[in-house]
């Protein structure tokens, strides 16, 4: 029986780049998927667009009955997701065609239960910025507290090596925050060191304001993980550093 991918999608207010993320699963050589798009109460109506535009029963539509933020948009996905791997994309980003074959291969003969790659940066207009950002072979718990090197477009998690599989809801970084939970159960998370997948960063984007980024990176050390104040200072002062060295 062939493995099937559950791809959770959370979208809000983002008709401008919204097919060119859709078609970019569209045009994936490895075929058994499920998309699920869950609308979190946008102004646009995007379920009328779909409806249009695709005609694929593999696409299922979700809207949240209130506004609630991408980690409780995720959990809706996760929760109708019917997929042996789950996987992630939003909606203003976008997938290379081969990115789940790779990874899935990998995973399936390598028993990898966490698989994630290198990816580019893209502009608001989808002009590349960054051609690589490169990954480890490999990341421990450990590893990843001193840098979040997973990005979220990029992670594929096989559903049984994985329970649960939940974001939290009342942070920023909820990625971050699942990647590190998850890990706590798994030895490694392990990259296939290609560039998949293109990240798109705007200047209005929360990942854009570094002082932000950087304070919900010390919320997740205090408040999340519970981390002494003078090892959180530790993995702090080395994210900082990490940080600044990828800029030059």
């Amino acid at each position: 029986m062939s493995i099937k991918v559950s791809i959770i999608m959370p979208a809000y207010n983002c008709l401008s780049t919204l097919g060119i993320s859709v078609n970019s699963v569209l045009n994936q050589f490895f075929e058994n998927w499920e998309l699920l798009i869950v609308d979190d109460c946008s102004d646009e109506n995007i379920e009328s667009y779909l409806k249009k535009n695709y005609n694929d029963c593999r696409i299922k539509y979700y809207k949240t009955v209130s506004r609630t933020g991408p980690g409780a948009a995720r959990n809706i996905g996760l929760k109708y997701a019917t997929g042996d791997y789950v996987a992630f994309l939003d909606a203003d980003d976008l997938w290379d065609v081969n990115k789940l074959k790779k990874q899935v291969d990998f995973m399936s003969q390598n028993s990898v239960g966490i698989c994630f790659s290198d990816y580019r940066i893209i502009d608001s207009v989808g002009k590349i910025k960054k051609k690589n950002i490169g990954v480890p072979v490999r990341v421990s718990y450990k590893d990843l507290l001193c840098s979040n090197v997973m990005g979220c477009l990029t992670v594929v998690l096989d559903k049984k090596k994985n329970k649960p599989i939940e974001f939290q809801t009342n942070i920023k970084h909820e990625d971050y925050a699942l990647w590190l939970k998850l890990l706590k159960n798994n030895s490694y998370a392990y990259a296939v060191t290609d560039v998949l997948a293109s990240y798109r960063v705007t200047s209005g984007s929360f990942s854009s304001n570094k002082l932000e980024v950087a304070k919900y990176q010390w919320r997740i050390y205090r408040e999340v993980e519970k981390i002494s104040f003078s090892k959180s200072v530790y993995y702090f002062l080395y994210y900082l550093f990490k940080g600044f060295m990828k800029r030059l």
